[in-house]
C-alpha cells in the first residue's frame, strides 16, 4: 500500500495512481477513502470508462447505494455498452430491492 501512495505522492495528477490506490483502500475496508481516491481519479480522466464504472463499485463497497445506481447511470450514458456499468447497476438495484424491474436486463448482462 505504502508503493501506491508513494506513486501518488510522485505523480498527483496520474488518475491511474488514485484509482488502482482505491482499489487497495477497498480491500482494506477503508471505504470513504477508496471513494475519495476514485473521485479525484475521476477528476483526472472523466472520460476512462473503467473509473467511471469503479466509482459505482467504490459507492457499493461504501453501501452508498442510490449514490452507485446514478454512477452506473452516468457510466451508461457515456457508454451503453459497459458490461461493468450494467453489472454494477444491477448490483445497486439489487440491494436497494429493485432488482425486479431489471432483472431480464441484468441476467442477460451478466451471463
Amino acid at each position: 500500500m505504502s508503493e501506491l501512495e508513494r506513486a501518488v505522492q510522485l505523480n498527483p495528477n496520474y488518475a491511474t495512481a488514485h484509482h488502482w490506490l482505491s482499489l487497495a483502500l477497498t480491500a482494506l475496508g477503508q471505504s470513504d477513502r477508496s471513494v475519495a481516491e476514485l473521485k479525484r481519479a475521476l477528476e483526472l480522466d472523466p472520460l476512462s470508462m473503467v473509473i467511471n464504472a469503479d466509482l459505482s463499485i467504490g459507492y457499493l463497497y461504501a453501501r452508498r447505494y442510490d449514490e452507485a445506481e446514478a454512477q452506473a447511470r452516468k457510466t451508461l450514458e457515456i457508454d451503453p455498452r459497459s458490461f461493468l456499468a450494467h453489472y454494477y447497476l444491477g448490483m445497486a438495484l439489487q440491494l436497494k430491492g429493485r432488482l425486479k424491474r431489471r432483472s431480464r436486463n441484468f441476467k442477460k448482462r451478466s451471463s
